[in-house]
């Protein structure tokens, strides 16, 4: 049964704290009808969700914070953090002329260690030191403006001196713990996500017209076997197996084969968002989230 608040609202992202908790990013649709940018914030609590506060950014990204902080990032690159005691911190990943506001909507980021990568259009990358401290973190690349048309719409950690940021026509660009370095590509197809299999270092990567790669450094290989119709928006492993999402359908890849995953009486036919954490794997679509536990799914709202 899905939860009340989906008649008013649309989950956008969310992020697992444990078995039992985590939290949940909403927008409310009568808002965003009117374009006006929103996230509600609840926090889960089996069997519980509740609504906590809003904030006029959308999120792109949640995710926990060693400390057990909670962090969100907006599109706009407006930012909160809520501590562990439930304090709210409102964060700008920059303050000048060269902010998202200017430059073009954050799309994505992620948690290494006590840092926090967020990437967006024209290559933009910033990253929040352990003290809390957003700064750019651009060298290697061209200057905004230069390459033609391009954008970061993915990323994902290896480790602190191994990060990959990809989208825009294919473009994979590798960060080495000083500068970016740009890699070869099998594609021209926007990747839209990245994520690492934790068991081998290999990244994987999704996009448009059902395109998925696998890769490392500067090595990488489309999987034109791997036959998908959908756009996919999402992806990550759990064990052995490699999970795609779209947008109505959510696949998944193991021993070089793709399927559709059955979720029987579950009643789950929204998705495009997976998301992982403390060993938890939540699928997100805009009227569902529902977990993974290796072997079976159930609805969380």
């Amino acid at each position: 049964m899905r939860n009340k608040f989906t008649k008013d609202g649309s989950y956008i992202t969310a992020c697992p704290t444990g078995p039992d908790s985590g939290w949940m990013a909403m927008s409310m649709d009568e808002v965003a009808a009117k374009e006006i940018d929103q996230t509600a914030f609840m926090s889960w609590a089996r069997p519980m969700l509740t609504p906590r506060f809003m904030k006029m950014f959308r999120t792109v990204f949640a995710g926990e914070l060693p400390d057990g902080s909670m962090i969100f990032v907006g599109d706009n690159g407006h930012c909160l953090t809520v501590t562990p005691a439930g304090q709210t911190i409102d964060e700008f990943v920059s303050p000048g002329t060269d902010s998202p506001k200017n430059t073009g909507h954050l799309r994505s980021a992620t948690v290494i260690g006590g840092r926090v990568i967020a990437v967006g259009m024209q290559r933009q990358v910033y990253v929040r030191d352990e003290r809390g401290q957003w700064s750019e973190l651009r060298a290697g690349l061209p200057r905004y403006g230069e390459g033609g048309t391009a954008g970061f719409e993915a990323v994902a950690a290896v480790a602190a001196d191994e990060v990959y940021a990809a989208g825009w026509d294919g473009e994979i660009w590798r960060f080495d713990g000083n500068a970016w370095h740009r890699m070869d590509s099998p594609t021209n197809r926007i990747i839209t996500a990245l994520c690492v299999d934790r068991a081998t270092g290999t990244v994987h990567g999704c996009g448009r017209s059902g395109l998925l790669l696998s890769g490392r450094g500067d090595a990488w290989d489309v999987h034109p076997d791997l036959r998908c119709p959908d756009d996919l928006w999402s992806l990550a492993v759990q064990g052995k197996q490699l999970f795609a999402a779209g947008l109505n359908r959510l696949y998944c890849v193991e021993d070089n084969a793709i399927s559709l995953v059955d979720f029987g009486a579950l009643d789950a036919t929204t998705f495009g968002g997976l998301v992982q954490n403390k060993g938890q794997l939540w699928s997100i679509g805009e009227k569902d989230v529902v977990a993974y536990d290796g072997s079976t799914w159930s609805r969380i709202a």
